[in-house]
């Protein structure tokens, strides 16, 4: 199934990365919440990003594929426009880490722990999938509604499979 921006009614910014921004959504058939992260074309250009946009496309598709890890923010559809990269991903409503630590200051050792645990299980996941998260850091771990985190932003991570080599990691 081909998606475009017609099938998607698009909300407000929740967010804005080096090459766009991220909005949440509504898929115009099911109603279903989403984050839409739209990726500028000519930024990327103009940024020398292509590989870095190309390769969160693929290592998103790596992790986001059979069942879906609770712990990672994985992408349930892809597609483009004319200017546009666009990943549907799921829509966390709880803010990240670095938020919720510039709030509250340090958090109490029984948070900290759910924090990691959480955290550990979705490294698991992608690890089982021979991906290497490599930007781990308060900003991009966000939390759902319920106070539970996801790893976000699979963009630096890299396929560490046997078909290829691994002196990059």
């Amino acid at each position: 199934m081909q998606l475009t921006m017609n099938d998607f009614s698009v909300h407000r910014i929740i967010g804005r990365g080096g090459f766009g921004e991220v909005y949440g959504c509504r898929k115009a058939d099911t109603g279903k919440m989403y984050a839409m992260k739209c990726l500028d074309k000519k930024r990327i250009k103009m940024k020398q990003g292509e590989t870095l946009a190309l390769n969160e496309r693929i290592m998103l598709s790596l992790v986001s594929t059979g069942q879906d890890c609770p712990f990672i923010v994985c992408m349930t559809y892809a597609f483009q426009t004319s200017d546009k990269l666009c990943f549907i991903l799921d829509l966390m409503n709880g803010g990240d880490l670095h938020y919720h630590l510039s709030q509250h200051g340090v958090f109490t050792e029984p948070e900290m722990l759910f924090y990691a645990s959480e955290v550990i299980l979705g490294l698991e996941h992608m690890h089982n999938r021979f991906v290497v998260y490599r930007d781990l850091k308060p900003a991009n771990i966000l939390l759902d509604e319920n106070g539970h985190v996801r790893v976000s932003d699979l963009g630096l991570a890299c396929d560490f499979s046997k078909k290829k080599p691994h002196a990059s990691v």
